[in-house]
């Protein structure tokens, strides 16, 4: 540990004096600088705008987020989802279609995540949440656990790496 400690202060060093540098260096880009607008306030909706801003209010985004929120959302499933917010926009005068994609996704048949501890020992880590009284989501019998969708069949020994 204390071999690390002289690497770590000159990192620190070398970061902030980059950081110094950047401050100091103006920033090449290819974006276009931002011209402020001079509008009237409160400013003129166009036409979209007002019919966005006119179809709904706040129980109607509840009800929509609660819609939403007891929908399978995984790709390839949930469609009447999306005849649904169709329907809602075109009840709102947005002129909305739907466009149907394949999607090439892989389904686990079976899930499962364990960890082996520096002694030996090992635990299997619950991948999907307890179903709670307070919330009908939780618990659900079409409710799929997390996957990666992409990745091959088989086991896999790693180290533990913690994202956060």
């Amino acid at each position: 540990m204390r071999s690390w400690l002289p690497l770590l202060s000159v990192a620190g060093v070398s970061v902030t004096s980059a950081c110094q540098h950047d401050f100091n260096t103006p920033r090449h880009t290819h974006r276009k600088l931002l011209a402020r607008r001079e509008q009237q306030w409160p400013p003129v909706l166009t036409e979209h705008e007002t019919i966005l801003t006119n179809s709904f209010d706040n129980n109607t985004l509840d009800d929509w987020a609660d819609y939403y929120g007891h929908q399978v959302k995984l790709a390839g499933l949930g469609k009447e989802a999306a005849v649904w917010t169709k329907e809602k926009w075109a009840e709102n005068g947005v002129d909305a279609s739907l466009a149907e994609f394949h999607v090439y996704l892989s389904y686990p048949v079976h899930q499962s995540l364990g960890i082996t501890y520096a002694n030996g020992t090992s635990s299997q880590v619950k991948i999907q949440e307890d179903a709670l009284p307070e919330d009908d989501v939780t618990g659900r019998p079409d409710s799929i656990p997390t996957f990666h969708g992409y990745s091959a069949t088989g086991n896999v020994t790693a180290e533990y790496v913690y994202v956060g």
